[in-house]
Order: C-alpha cells, then structure tokens, then sequence
C-alpha cells in the first residue's frame, strides 16, 4: 500500500533561521546547526523517485537560504532532474532592492519554480514586512510558476488580508485552507503565474504551544466533522536528522506516531510503504485526528486535553505528546482496525 496521491517531497533542510517566532512549530532558531548534506538531499530524492514518477520537491527549515549556495546547487541538481521546485522563506534576504534582486535571480537562474513567502505578526516581529512586499513584487514577471504569500492570522491579527493588499498587492487572489472545503483553484495571470495568498491559522503547536490562548480562533468546523488528514500518508517528508514521515504540520523529532523511520535505518521506500500499513496513520488520513480523539476520550476518560482547536496539527500534537494517550492507541489498535476494515 502506498499513497502519495499529493506527488510532493518536503524536506526539512535545517533548523536554523534568522528568526525565532514564537509560534513556529519546527521551534527553529538562530543558532540552529543542523543541516541536510548535499548527498542526503540527493538520496532523498533519488529514492523517492523509486515511490513517485514525478514530484515537486519543497526546500523548507528552518530558513532554507541559510544553506547558501549550496541551496542554489540543489534546486539546478533537482530541476535537472526534470522536478518541479518550491522555497518556503521569510524573506528576511531581501534587506535591500539590490540583494533581493540577486537572490531572486540565482533563484530563476537555479530553475527554481515556486517561491513562498512566510508573513504574519510574529514573523514581522523579526523580519521586516518590507522585505517580504520587495521580494514578492521583484518575483513578479520572472517566470515563477507560483509566487505565494502565507499568511499566518486570527482574528486579532494586524497583518491580514487587507494589510496585504493594501501594502503588496492588491490584486491577489486569496485562498483560505482554514476551511476544509474551500475552492482552492487559481487563475494565472497574464505572465503565466499564479499569484496567491495563502491563509492558515495560528497553531498551538511547537513553540506555539506556550503562547496566551487569545493569539488563537477556534474552528468549530473540527467539533462539528471527523475530517480527514489530506497531509497523512498522502505526501513524504525527510529531515534534517533523517525522519521519514508522511506529515509536514508537526516537528517530527521524538515523534513516534508520525514517524514511520529513519533513511539511517534502511530505505525510505520500504519504511514509507511500511507505515502506510501503520493503522494510526490510516485512522488519520481516512477518518481525521478528531475521530482518533474521540475514540481516545472513549476508551480513557482521565486522559486531559485542550477543549477546543483551531486547526488538525493542534490535536495531532496533543496525541503524539502524551505517554497516556500513546499507551491507550497501543491497548486499542486491533478496534481501530476494525473500524477501517468496516469503513471499506
């Protein structure tokens, strides 16, 4: 059994970045020292091409340009390759008109496809909105495929959607992934890119989990469905320490519900194709955390969690964290089996 239906290879290339955030769930910082070697990258790739026959890979951390020009050498090795490629950044390069028009031309000039723009208001407390808005409109008519903004927001936030129209474009077409059902279409434009704005919510989450409740909204649409995970199972992510998972939403360091295994211990293929037959992973990705959620309140009334969610990750990392619930799905795997059998 083997899903992958979403073709991407997300790697997680270090923790370190030029910022700390406050609520960034890879709980990256400054001085972060691990990084992906240029031969890892290049075995992660090479294998996954023995799962999927074509893929996009996404450069991520961490801060990936923190790995310089070796991040530059990947992305033309992969492009090579004949794969399509996106960087997740804060942007924080582009401290001037003249740097960001040099790192956005190694870019194109590296065969780079995507570029995302991570901004909200703990990024801001860093990195200067304005390099986001200069990086994001030197990236137009440069031939990306997608120049994308993700934006990080409540109901509280200063920078939102009309903050980003006001001051960067005003014609970006929006899409929020906070609802489940959402038409996540674009059109390009007259240049032949998509243009977007990303919305996500706030997540209590890696670093995220200490933050005041009031950075937070709740989606009442997770009390209401068992939605299911579209991330479970159905993408691959490698990182820094060789983590194999089918999720990118969670640090996967210690995580032992969502790791599926280490490309130290054997073949990325053979471990994904193992944890695809895992029967937690398979609860997530065909009936939703909420479901396992319940099922866990169910079975163990004692067990303590966070009354309400803003988004699925929140509940994941309540799971994955606690020795109790863990213990409880080991007591508990043959019933949640049954319940995927009777699904069919």
């Amino acid at each position: 059994m083997n899903y992958l239906r979403r073709t991407v290879l997300t790697l997680i290339v270090t923790n370190e970045c030029d910022a700390r955030c406050s609520h960034c769930l890879s709980e990256s910082f400054p001085g972060g020292r691990f990084k992906m070697s240029s031969k890892e990258i290049h075995s992660a790739v090479i294998q996954s091409e023995q799962m999927m026959k074509s893929f996009i890979v996404v450069f991520t951390g961490g801060e990936p340009t923190s790995l310089g020009d070796e991040l530059l050498e990947n992305i033309a090795w992969v492009s090579n390759r004949g794969h399509p490629t996106r960087v997740v950044t804060n942007a924080g390069w582009a401290s001037s008109t003249e740097r960001a028009k040099k790192v956005i031309n190694n870019f194109r000039e590296s065969g780079l496809d995507e570029i995302n723009f991570s901004l909200d208001d703990f990024h801001a407390n860093w990195i200067d909105p304005v390099c986001v808005k200069r990086a994001y409109q030197l990236s137009m008519n440069k031939g990306f495929t997608a120049v994308v903004i993700a934006l990080a927001q409540s109901s509280q936030s200063k920078i939102n959607v009309r903050w980003v129209r006001d001051n960067i474009d005003p014609q970006i077409e929006v899409i929020d992934i906070r609802n489940f059902y959402c038409d996540r279409k674009l059109t390009p434009r007259k240049d032949g890119t998509l243009y977007s704005l990303a919305i996500h919510e706030y997540s209590r989450i890696g670093r995220g989990r200490r933050l005041p409740s009031r950075y937070f909204d709740e989606n009442p649409l997770l009390s209401l469905t068992n939605t299911p995970c579209e991330e479970s199972l159905n993408s691959l992510t490698v990182d820094y320490c060789g983590n194999i998972a089918g999720c990118c939403g969670l640090k996967l360091q210690n995580n032992k519900m969502l790791v599926v295994g280490n490309t130290h211990y054997g073949s990325i293929k053979s471990q994904f194709e193992k944890g695809c037959e895992d029967i937690v992973l398979r609860i997530l990705r065909e009936k939703g955390p909420r479901y396992l959620l319940n099922k866990l309140l169910f079975w163990n009334p004692k067990l303590s969690f966070r009354g309400k969610y803003g988004s699925m990750c929140e509940i994941c990392e309540d799971i994955s964290m606690s020795r109790e619930a863990m213990l409880t799905l080991q007591d508990h795997l043959e019933e949640l089996d049954s319940d995927l059998s009777t699904s069919k």
